[in-house]
């Protein structure tokens, strides 16, 4: 204990530099995948989910009162699910039909 006492004093007391810590860049390719499809798709806006890990998308297109956000692991599901998402009448989140704001 008394060591560990020692080492840390030795390490964080006066007159020592503080030590540079390593940036961890987790998930960069998918980051880096997210970032290039949310450059290429103007009506969305792409991120990648650290924490559910799937690439997310969010339509900044007007479709009334309903907000438009799809989900996928990987971006070719991404896209397609954009594709369907921005078909009218298709409501992504469930795969059923509703009716269009029209009626």
């Amino acid at each position: 204990m008394n060591d560990m006492r020692r080492r840390h004093q030795r390490r964080h007391g006066r007159g020592h530099l503080h030590e540079r810590v390593y940036r961890r860049e987790w998930d960069a390719d998918r980051r880096r995948q997210a970032a290039e499809l949310d450059r290429a798709e103007r009506l969305w806006h792409i991120t990648w989910s650290l924490e559910h890990r799937v690439l997310t998308a969010y339509a900044l297109f007007d479709i009334g009162d309903q907000a438009r956000i799809v989900s996928a692991p990987d971006p070719a599901r991404l896209t397609a699910a954009m594709r369907e998402a921005e078909r009218p009448g298709i409501d992504p989140g469930s795969g059923a039909v509703t009716p269009p704001s029209s009626l």
